[in-house]
């Protein structure tokens, strides 16, 4: 064997050598890749499982709170209305305490209708139950309408709604009535807020985002501290401040309003 032969079997050698090698590699890889994918089929599995659970967790919670929400309705309804009765004194005059004690029954009946009519509806949008019927409004007079009905909340802390609506943008397609209750639980959210002589603005961006217009509410309020924006859509959460602890609330008109 002559040294040349010598270094063609070294570098044949060499050539084979590192080819087993990558082989190798290649085969580890292959086997930790197949691994990997099992694991994956098997955490997308238990993800989808959970989800599914998540998901008949909450189609048992919405249907429970329509249900309980319903058998509320019935009893409410009547202590309701025997307070009316007794109020309007068609049994009989009522001394002025027993009246004063049957206004407030009266009045924290309504609050109590209010937070199961919220309810209902929260779990009619989270079941699909509701149907939209879109059409296209004008946006200074649906704005209008919105002041009009808001009015007596407004008159009684002196409060100005100042509206801004572009020249560019004065129509939109929408849900009416759904719409509404959106404009009507911010602007009360606003309007509890809002000191005597402040004013609440409604404004529209002078630009569409891909079609949608966008409508800010803005009050000269006390504002929200930063560490509770997150939790303001979620069911029942109230920030903690003076105002909230003197004014009732239910916690749940901001979460009806993004639902």
């Amino acid at each position: 064997i002559t040294q040349a032969d010598e270094e063609l079997i070294s570098i044949l050698a060499g050539q084979i050598g590192q080819s087993i090698e990558n082989t190798q590699l290649f085969d580890k890889v292959f086997r930790s890749s197949q691994e990997l994918e099992v694991k994956v089929k098997e955490r997308t599995k238990q993800l989808a499982s959970a989800l599914s659970q998540v998901e008949e967790i909450n189609r048992k919670k919405t249907e429970f709170i329509s249900a309980v929400s319903h058998e509320l309705r019935t009893p409410l309804t009547s202590i309701k209305g025997y307070a009316a009765i007794l109020l309007a004194g068609k049994i009989g005059d009522i001394p002025t305490a027993v009246k004063e004690r049957l206004a407030k029954i009266n009045l924290h009946s309504d609050n109590l209708v209010n937070l199961i009519n919220n309810l209902l509806d929260i779990a009619r949008i989270e079941s699909g139950r509701v149907d939209m019927t879109f059409a296209v409004n004008k946006i200074d007079k649906l704005i209008e309408e919105i002041n009009d009905l808001l009015t007596p909340q407004f008159s009684a802390k002196e409060i100005k709604l100042i509206s801004n609506i572009p020249t560019s943008i004065t129509e939109i397609y929408i849900d009416k009535p759904q719409a509404e209750r959106v404009f009507i639980n911010l602007l009360s959210n606003a309007t509890k807020f809002t000191p005597r002589g402040g004013t609440i603005t409604i404004s529209v961006l002078p630009t569409l985002d891909n079609g949608f217009a966008t409508f800010q509410v803005a009050d000269s309020g006390i504002g929200i501290a930063p560490a509770d924006l997150d939790k303001l859509f979620t069911e029942f959460f109230r920030v903690e401040n003076e105002i909230n602890q003197n004014v009732k609330g239910t916690g749940l008109g901001l979460v009806l309003a993004k639902q």
